[in-house]
């Protein structure tokens, strides 16, 4: 009796640090999306534009020959001048 005991609490120790890993990565994430905001950092545009050249032509962008396209600009406009507005209430 005392080692299925001691088995099943090593399984449920087992279980429960890869659980609590994926949770705190889970938690670390989300808080990370809520204080940053969107294309806070300087080079997220880039990082857009790149996935989106290969979604959309199958062919990763040529540095200094594809710009970025107008929606992404207009997008990171919008979301500036939101910020903008926001902080000066």
């Amino acid at each position: 009796m005392h080692t299925y005991i001691v088995n099943t609490s090593r399984q449920w120790i087992s279980f429960l640090i890869p659980a609590l890993i994926v949770l705190l990565g889970v938690f670390y994430a989300l808080i990370y999306a809520l204080v940053m905001p969107p294309w806070g950092l300087l080079d997220e545009q880039q990082h857009f534009h790149y996935v989106q050249m290969i979604a959309q032509e199958q062919r990763a962008p040529i540095m200094w020959h594809d710009q970025l396209s107008a929606d992404t600009v207009a997008a990171q406009v919008s979301c500036l001048l939101i910020q903008h507005i926001v902080t000066e209430v």
